[in-house]
């Protein structure tokens, strides 16, 4: 599918959460095989796969740049409790069969932004798209272009994989960025800055999706950001609680 993706000539290509099973920095011929794809088509190529090192293991995003080699690595920060990590685990050891819980990934720390010769990428995996702050964080970074690749195969055909692409649109119409939007089973697609899907697939469609997107139009939550915002809710609650007790202690004043 990358091949057939790369006859449109597109400037970037992604692909899904895992779409390498293997630990890629441990297969060298495919990292190759994707090399030699983006160095001839001059194209940005994202790969979904894991990474090994020594005795921690990422879930991870390679990029392959159009020069034709391996550019970045981004580790995945925000990873799912009891299903890539046991929360608290170094306390746990004790407990029975914990390994057994989860998978035992290791945290990524760096909001990467990755320069392309077209638009600069903020790499997001899976659910690290639910958290605003962390999309947030690689937008004021100096991204340009959120790309979220996910595996949703684990949902099934149930309400989640259309709720996990939903908020996609809301980092898109937060942000004012365009989204690319690359699911295993689906929901794929493109994502303009007002939240609509200009590009679309089905569940278990196998597809291409192929779009133009642009730069970042910006919005009031990008200028303002999540801290900021919260402080701001959190503030008018406030008031509102307040001028709630106000009023009502006006009104037991009157009645005595």
């Amino acid at each position: 599918m990358t091949r057939e993706a790369t006859t449109a000539h597109p400037a970037i290509i992604a692909l899904p959460e895992t779409a390498v099973a293997t630990a890629l920095n441990e297969a060298p011929d495919i990292v190759s095989t994707f090399a030699h794809i983006s160095g001839s088509t001059h194209s940005t190529i994202i790969v979904g796969s894991l990474e090994a090192l020594g005795t921690r293991a990422y879930n991870a995003l390679y990029v392959f740049s159009p020069e034709g080699g391996l550019q970045a690595v981004y580790q995945k920060r925000q990873l799912v409790p009891f299903a890539e990590a046991v929360p608290g685990d170094a306390f746990l050891h004790w407990v029975p069969k914990l390994d057994e819980l989860a998978s035992h990934f290791s945290h990524g720390h760096d909001n990467a932004v990755i320069p392309t010769p077209s638009l600069s990428i903020a790499p997001i995996i899976c659910w690290e798209s639910a958290f605003a702050d962390l999309v947030d964080a690689q937008v004021r970074g100096g991204a340009q272009l959120l790309i979220i690749s996910t595996d949703d195969a684990w949902f099934g055909t149930s309400a989640g994989p259309y709720q996990h692409a939903q908020i996609a649109q809301m980092r898109a119409i937060e942000e004012g960025s365009w989204v690319l939007r690359a699911a295993s089973t689906g929901v794929s697609g493109i994502i303009a800055p007002d939240g609509h899907y200009t590009h679309r697939t089905d569940l278990d469609r196998e597809a291409v999706v192929i779009g133009r997107v642009g730069p970042p139009v910006g919005s009031v939550f990008a200028r303002i950001g999540p801290t900021r915002i919260a402080m701001l809710l959190a503030a008018l609650y406030v008031a509102v609680l307040a001028l709630g007790f106000w009023r009502r202690a006006r009104t037991l004043r009157g009645d005595a």
